[in-house]
């Protein structure tokens, strides 16, 4: 907001145009949100309709011997509409699932701890992300 005329901003507070650090955490706010429901899911605490769309890999009797049954990665199912379907919880959950570092995919894990860490890791990519882009 700092390079906007100070005119313009109360115009653009209203319109809803954001910065992008606020987009930024908007998006780290959407993928912990996300990260928790699948948790929840996996581990029988959401409804009962969410965790059909949360298979895991090992499910998959053509998967159980690849490294993603080990890291207990989910599939992602293949949509047919370019519109809604990549949009959908099952293909945006499971991506976003699989792209966790393993050590929080462990089933020993309770909700807090898993949020802690899922905190952490999500403010530590971040970091990392705003470091290189500033070193470029």
């Amino acid at each position: 907001m700092r390079n906007i005329p100070k005119d313009c901003r109360p115009l653009i507070m209203t319109i809803g145009l954001t910065t992008t650090k606020k987009r930024r955490r908007r998006r780290r706010q959407q993928q912990q949100q996300l990260c928790t429901l699948v948790f929840s899911c996996l581990y029988g605490v959401a409804p009962v309709y969410l965790p059909t769309t949360c298979q895991p890999v090992s499910t998959n009797i053509g998967h159980r011997s690849r490294r993603s049954t080990v890291r207990g990665d989910l599939v992602v199912p293949v949509t047919r509409t370019p519109r809604y379907g990549p949009y959908s919880f099952a293909v945006v959950g499971s991506s976003t699932w699989n792209s966790l570092p393993a050590s929080m995919h462990d089933h020993t894990l309770t909700l807090t701890s898993f949020r802690r860490q899922l905190k952490t890791f999500l403010f530590s990519r971040a970091l990392h992300y705003i470091t290189n882009f500033n070193v470029a």
